[in-house]
């Protein structure tokens, strides 16, 4: 495997990843609805429209990466096995 691709694996690898540690920092109490008085964490600590918005962006992008990260990885994968 040329070093390009190999570039290019870590880079996807390490967008999953960072967007998977931002999630566990800033979104402890995810999943964040809309409860009663607002919006609402599973603790149900209280939160913002700001912070649902935020959530919900961040959620999309979570399952973005994750879709096409993936499937990259494990075509990397068996690449490198079919080399051997």
């Amino acid at each position: 495997m040329s070093k390009g691709l190999i570039a290019f694996r870590v880079f996807v690898f390490g967008a999953m990843l960072a967007v998977f540690v931002y999630g566990l920092v800033f979104y402890i109490d995810a999943p964040l609805r809309p409860c009663g008085h607002g919006f609402c964490g599973k603790t149900g600590h209280p939160h913002t429209a700001a912070e649902y918005h935020a959530f919900l962006t961040w959620q999309a992008i979570f399952i973005i990466t994750w879709f096409f990260g993936l499937p990259i990885h494990f075509a990397f994968a068996a690449a490198k096995r079919a080399e051997r």
